[in-house]
């Protein structure tokens, strides 16, 4: 069962096979002063997120840590609702850049890029390429941290060539695969021959970051690029990349190889047309099979049936997402061009569409992200959303089933080029999506860019609710506080089978206990309101959600409320009963910067305005029960009690 929690409504199409885009549930530009990109992320045992990618030195904005030279590993934990937990920053003095990362079975994390760092900050070892005309050559670049951020150590994977890590896993054993593309030749870490100009290059590692092994995969007068690796449930690995020829009749294809445990090649197979052909993603499919994704121009020819865009007065194609669904031996079942529509960018044709993440869906279809300058037509319903005069991209996700057919597709972005690195579904049935953004507010942004140079980026990622119809439709979940107390009120315009609701209560969003149970409606397609008074918040960070439990035992959570309570400074209200004078006592009088007196309906029958006394006649009040309100310099508040004697 699954539920999404919106203050927004949701039309569902009629008269339609399509399912529902999913809407927007939150949205968070993350970035520091200098520029960030983010290149991949992933729901956390927490229900929260990680956020891997790059960022310039410097603090400010969301990051806090300086770093160690000019571009540096950037990592950001989120909570569930988007709120930053904590940041950290890796490097050496040179240039580094986080490409892919995951959680790791003892709750940590491993990152790997490449970096031409020498030894120093966070690198152990010199960078092993050599330079070219200034260009000094990067190695792979794998850190192991701790779930808190704390390095525990890390390895530097690397010949007198450039190597570029593209992929890396935390494998079954306890160990990691990493794979990426690499020039160079046999030396230091790398122990096999230079096959091509650039071949695949696969190392397999212990649990501590020691090798095990390495291979290449390429061919003489060859160049390989990509290498995206998986492990698969056999134990091997899937392998693709992109392998060009070089020949003028012989367009770059997609390349994909079946790999035993230890490496070896079991099948490698080419797929394309005669167009360009270039594969950027991988992922296993639950019958063994394979999906194969990337970005290509080809016309409908070689093992491609769907046509890309000519470009009048050009020999050039548009490109578009290209998917293959291969069985476990590499032959094609299906394959689909999934693009949009061309047009004018201010005197030259876009249109083009880049595929960058594939994912498994719960339901057994499947999810295509990238980035698209497109506007609406063949598989884009929405224009591109940019407007600046010279061109821009969208994030571009596509929803397709098991057999390959659309469902559903949405185009986020916002004035400015936005680009898509990451897609993956969440455990409440909705979607993350992580990239980069040179935007403004604008469009379905609602922060600026950081940085403030329309050609710098931050990092930019975006909740999508679940795409399928709402058993219980929360229209709004709020908590205020009403005196020393926390009011709860929770709104819901339909329900269905929703037999309770869990009000549960947590001082660091972590642990979590039981308040009450309300009896929910069940049947419902009316608006109903329901509400509870917590009456003992703790002093300090006070969270609440609530869980929605169905008539068959199924449930789940509505987003987290914070409320802070600080009775910091101790205000005495003396005496109590009270006849003719109200007297109040403090430590600092000084942080207290107003006071009321409120009769039991919550009306203000004194003020004291911004200089308070700490003696106030109560002469004119009637008998009865009152409370005196103080507000604090920082903003904060507390009230007591007190009674108004004959």
């Amino acid at each position: 069962m699954n539920y999404v929690f919106l203050n927004v409504a949701i039309f569902f199409l009629a008269i339609t096979s399509l399912l529902a885009q999913p809407a927007i549930q939150w949205e968070k530009t993350i970035g520091g002063p200098n520029g960030a990109f983010l290149s991949y992320s992933q729901q956390t045992a927490d229900g929260g997120y990680i956020l891997g990618g790059s960022a310039s030195n410097g603090t400010g904005y969301d990051k806090s840590d300086p770093g160690s030279g000019a571009s540096d590993y950037w990592i950001a934990k989120l909570d569930a609702d988007g709120r930053k937990e904590w940041d950290y920053a890796f490097g050496g003095p040179g240039q580094d850049q986080l490409i892919t990362m995951q959680q790791t079975s003892d709750g940590g994390y491993i990152l790997g890029g490449h970096s031409n760092s020498d030894a120093g900050g966070d690198k152990s070892e010199d960078c092993r390429g050599g330079s070219n005309e200034g260009y000094v050559y990067p190695d792979y670049w794998i850190i192991k941290i701790s779930a808190n951020g704390v390095k525990e150590w890390d390895k530097t994977l690397g010949s007198n060539g450039e190597d570029l890590l593209r992929s890396l896993q935390q494998t079954s054993d306890g160990g990691y695969i990493v794979s990426g593309s690499s020039s160079s030749s046999a030396g230091f870490d790398k122990t096999t021959a230079k096959l091509g100009l650039y071949d695949l290059w696969v190392v397999k590692l212990n649990a501590d970051g020691s090798k095990l092994w390495d291979k290449s995969y390429g061919r003489p007068g060859t160049l390989h690029s990509g290498g995206y690796i998986r492990q698969i449930g056999n134990g091997g690995y899937i392998l693709a990349g992109t392998i060009n020829y070089f020949q003028s009749d012989d367009m770059p294809d997609y390349k994909v190889f079946s790999l035993s445990s230890d490496g070896s090649i079991q099948w490698e197979k080419s797929y394309g047309g005669s167009g360009s052909d270039n594969a950027t993603s991988i992922i296993e499919t639950k019958d063994s099979g394979y999906l194969v994704g990337g970005t290509s121009n080809t016309n409908a020819d070689g093992d491609k049936s769907g046509e890309s865009l000519p470009i009048d007065g050009s020999t050039s194609r548009l490109s578009d997402y290209w998917i293959l669904k291969l069985n476990v031996s590499g032959k094609i079942q299906w394959e689909k061009t999934i693009g949009g529509a061309s047009y004018d960018a201010g005197g030259y044709i876009d249109g083009s569409s880049s595929l960058s993440s594939l994912s498994l869906t719960s339901d057994g279809g499947y999810l295509v992200g990238g980035s698209s300058s497109a506007q609406a037509g063949r598989s884009k319903t929405e224009n591109n959303k940019g407007t600046a005069s010279y061109g821009t991209t969208d994030y571009w996700i596509v929803k397709i089933s098991e057999l390959g057919n659309k469902e559903w597709d949405k185009t986020i972005g916002g004035n400015r080029s936005d680009q898509l690195t990451y897609i993956h579904q969440t455990t409440d049935g909705g979607f993350f999506l992580t990239g980069r953004s040179g935007s403004n507010a604008s469009g379905d942004k609602t922060e600026d860019n950081r940085t403030g140079n329309e050609f710098s980026s931050d990092g930019w990622v975006i909740k999508l609710a679940s795409e399928n119809p709402l058993p219980v439709n929360l229209t709004s979940f709020v908590v205020e506080k009403e005196f020393t107390s926390t009011m709860l009120s929770w709104t819901t315009t339909s329900e269905t089978n929703n037999d309770h609701f869990e009000v549960q209560y947590s001082t660091d969003a972590k642990a979590w206990n039981l308040l009450a149970m309300i009896n929910a409606a069940e049947e419902s397609t009316k608006s109903k309101t329901y509400q509870f008074t917590h009456v003992n918040p703790a002093n300090g960070d006070n969270f609440y959600r609530l869980k929605m439990v169905d008539t068959d035992g199924t449930f789940t959570y509505s987003k987290k409320e914070h409320l802070k309570f600080n009775q910091g400074i101790s205000v005495s209200v003396y005496p109590n009963p009270v006849t003719e004078t109200i007297h109040l006592q403090a430590a600092d009088w000084s942080k207290v910067k107003g006071l009321q007196i409120l009769n039991n309906q919550g009306k203000a029958l004194y003020s004291s305005g911004n200089k308070p006394s700490q003696d106030i006649n109560a002469r004119s009040l009637e008998p009865g029960l009152y409370f005196i309100k103080v507000t604090l310099s920082d903003g904060t508040e507390t009230t007591r009690k007190i009674v108004l004697g004959q």
